[in-house]
């Protein structure tokens, strides 16, 4: 069975939120957040 991940737009907001965050405390460190949320919604979608 295949699923597919839909992030509501409050969560996609906060997560574009999240990532500006992190780019004002270091540059690059939002994308590595951002990496880091798509691996974990991989493994998600690997378990279900």
């Amino acid at each position: 069975m295949t699923y597919v991940s839909v992030l509501s737009e409050r969560a996609y907001r906060e997560w574009l939120e999240a990532w500006e965050w992190y780019e004002e405390k270091q540059q690059g460190l939002g994308d590595r957040f951002k990496e880091q949320v798509l691996i974990a919604l991989a493994f998600l979608k690997r378990i279900h």
